[in-house]
């Protein structure tokens, strides 16, 4: 099994991501990796073979501070990574599931110039982000263009320097919550990890596209259009529960 979890708050995130990563965690983990970022938008950004406690290990040894953050567990990196994306901006992104992009995708990013560090779809995926992210202002936009080139089945969060503060997170076949907390919000494949934060969840639906921050959400269908999900309690035998009939406040 591999999870992934985001977190954007007003406090240093680095506990509480490690506490939602612990929580995903299964013991077969073999596969890690984080970016924190701070309020100007600089990340760090660690990803390494071993199990949580090798993450733990690296991240002790550096001066990682910020308030927004994503991580992954996973038993390999065919099921989960978090990638860097440099296309004169700084990008990072986690992505969970099995996504695919033509050939033709791959080739027409070499001949702009990208250089490959392996055939992986996930690298793919995310030069094709970055590449977006150049040609257009919205972040929001760019990850619309890139999910027009993938198929499959895949979860993503992202991180980009132009909004700093902000997680952008798409559910296309792997399930995604949104934790509602006070002065802070969360993004999880598995809602029992952001339970340090809150019970309360909205579960993004096929092709929903969110915009995160520490006080508020804003979720796109994928036809484009603002819409409203529905807010749920936590319980721990369905992972959710009937709205509540409220809302947290929109962007």
């Amino acid at each position: 099994m591999s999870g992934i979890v985001g977190v954007a708050a007003h406090r240093n995130v680095s506990d509480i991501m490690f506490e939602g990563l612990r929580r995903c965690d299964d013991g077969y983990a073999r596969w890690c990796g984080l970016s924190i970022t701070d309020r100007h938008g600089r990340a760090q950004y660690l990803q390494q073979k071993g199990d949580l406690r090798h993450l733990v290990r690296s991240f002790d040894c550096g001066p990682f501070f910020g308030g927004t953050a994503i991580g992954f567990l996973a038993e390999s990196p065919n099921q989960a990574t978090c990638v860097e994306c440099h296309w004169d901006e700084a990008a990072t992104a986690v992505i969970i599931g099995n996504m695919s992009a033509p050939s033709s995708s791959r080739l027409r990013l070499e001949c702009l110039g990208h250089t490959f560090r392996s055939n992986s779809s996930a690298e793919l995926t995310c030069a094709l982000l970055g590449h977006y992210c150049k040609r257009h202002e919205s972040v929001k936009t760019a990850i619309d263009a890139m999910l027009a080139e993938l198929s499959g089945k895949f979860a993503l969060i992202v991180l980009h320097e132009r909004e700093p503060g902000t997680l952008y997170c798409l559910h296309h076949g792997e399930p995604l919550a949104i934790g509602i907390g006070i002065g802070e919000h969360g993004v999880s494949a598995r809602a029992e990890s952001l339970l340090q934060i809150t019970d309360r969840f909205v579960w993004l639906e096929e092709d929903d596209t969110a915009r995160v921050r520490a006080d508020a959400f804003q979720v796109w269908d994928g036809s484009g259009e603002e819409v409203k999900r529905d807010i749920v309690n936590y319980v721990p035998s369905l992972g959710r529960s009937n709205s509540n009939g409220s809302h947290s406040p929109c962007l």
